[in-house]
């Protein structure tokens, strides 16, 4: 099965980047000069319980790429789907911190209490499902711990590290077109092991009301 989604799971993404070395993205304790800063963005982030996150996601060393589609709901649910061109072999994830229901194409559906584990099974690449909901608004997850480093600039994260993962926060973006609303990430470069993940955003929708949406990003 793996080796049948990794070929169905051709380019959609051109000219990815190899991952930045760890040394290439310094920044600041969250108890720095930048504290104030980011205690704002926390409690500005925080309250953003539904989104629809459109992007994409690659990993250079399996040769896998696919589109992205995460809908995050309010009472803490998630629909994830990932799919080649033309949704071939799409892989689909419904569910919640507790237990998930997968399915890939035609098969039966199934039912999960890891996702993670689930996804490097069948599709031979592991992605962070769990904390995904805070860690794409490019906060961490307030059940854990975790270290969290600051841009000197702006206070937003740099790096968060968590549950096995380390996030890397390479770009922002404004929340809408015009500039207005929150930065959400744009390009997150992820690792688990020996495990790496690009994940690209390409569009925000269905923010809570006060929060901008943005136009997708090219």
């Amino acid at each position: 099965m793996r080796l049948i989604l990794i070929a169905a799971l051709i380019a959609v993404l051109s000219g990815c980047a190899l991952l930045r070395p760890r040394d290439e993205l310094p920044g600041q304790p969250v108890d720095g000069p930048q504290a104030p800063a980011w205690q704002a963005r926390v409690a500005q982030l925080s309250p953003i319980d539904r989104f629809v996150l459109k992007g994409r996601v690659a990993s250079g060393a399996l040769g896998f790429k696919a589109d992205l589609r995460w809908k995050q709901h309010p009472d803490g649910r998630f629909e994830l789907r990932l799919a080649g061109p033309f949704g071939a072999r799409a892989a689909e994830l419904a569910g919640d911190a507790i237990e998930v229901r997968v399915r890939t194409g035609d098969d039966q559906p199934i039912v999960t209490t890891d996702p993670e584990a689930w996804l490097q099974q069948a599709l031979g690449v592991r992605l962070p499902v769990r904390g995904l909901r805070w860690w794409a608004l490019g906060l961490p997850a307030p059940d854990a711990r975790s270290e969290v480093r600051l841009d000197p600039q702006t206070g937003r994260a740099l790096r968060i590290v968590q549950n096995g993962w380390e996030l890397n926060y390479v770009e922002y973006r404004p929340a809408s077109a015009d500039g207005a609303g929150p930065q959400l990430p744009r390009r997150i470069e992820a690792r688990n092991g020996d495990t790496q993940v690009l994940v690209l955003a390409d569009q925000w929708t269905q923010l809570p009301v006060g929060v901008s949406t943005p136009a997708a990003v090219p």
